[in-house]
């Protein structure tokens, strides 16, 4: 007796998010990535079409991590000391982006510079040719003071800028808007939060096709 799969069908749908510019949209990315779109929940194909493949980021910093398992360490220890070189094995490697993530601190334990943060950030828009997410440490403050100028540096590259939380969202949007950038827009795994962040965002002008929600995730 065959068995009858039951189907939900969702009014709603998952907006669609492009990220990284090619050379024909004022980058120099060899490709756009395009995320959402779908009309169901994830991996359930045969209630609906899901229009565009998840896609696969490569983690990198903009040093050598202090904080890694010695078994990362030793798989990119060629090029771990070299942001560019390091994005460049994520590419031949298979990843379909690259999401950096800025170090509060230099290797020898002073404050982060902005002049620093935008060099790392070309190496590795010079090296490989993937879109690219750029975090900052995690700190408001330092996050604002390293954003920006890699913002206007990298302008029309469609970079996604992070982490944009209710602490500092205002500066990275504008330096987003100024710039042709996205947003990475974070807040604990709840909705209602989520909503509002988006809704400040939205407020301030930034298109919400603009904007990549993360939820982060939760303890069970």
């Amino acid at each position: 007796m065959p068995v009858e799969i039951l189907k939900d069908k969702w009014p709603g749908s998952v907006r669609q998010v492009t990220f990284g510019a090619t050379a024909a949209e004022g980058g120099t990315r060899a490709k756009s990535i395009t995320v959402g779109g779908q009309t169901s929940l994830p991996f359930m194909h045969f209630e609906a079409p899901i229009p565009y493949r998840p896609v696969i980021g490569l983690e990198i910093r903009d040093r050598r991590p202090d904080d890694w398992s010695p078994l990362l360490l030793q798989e990119w220890a060629e090029v771990i000391d070299d942001p560019g070189k390091w994005a460049k094995a994520g590419q031949d490697a298979g990843a379909d982006l690259i999401q950096m993530t800025l170090n509060l601190t230099d290797k020898d334990g002073k404050p982060n510079t902005p002049e620093a943060a935008v060099a790392a950030v070309k190496s590795v828009l010079g090296a490989c040719s993937l879109p690219l997410i750029v975090f900052g440490p995690g700190q408001a403050e330092m996050d604002n003071a390293l954003l920006v100028p890699v913002a206007e540096a990298t302008k029309g590259e469609r970079l996604v800028l992070g982490i944009c939380e209710d602490k500092n969202y205002r500066t990275i949007v504008a330096t987003a808007m100024a710039n042709g950038h996205l947003v990475n827009a974070r807040t604990p795994m709840d909705v209602n939060l989520a909503k509002q962040l988006n809704i400040l965002i939205s407020d301030m002008g930034l298109p919400a096709d603009r904007i990549l929600m993360d939820p982060t995730t939760g303890a069970l």
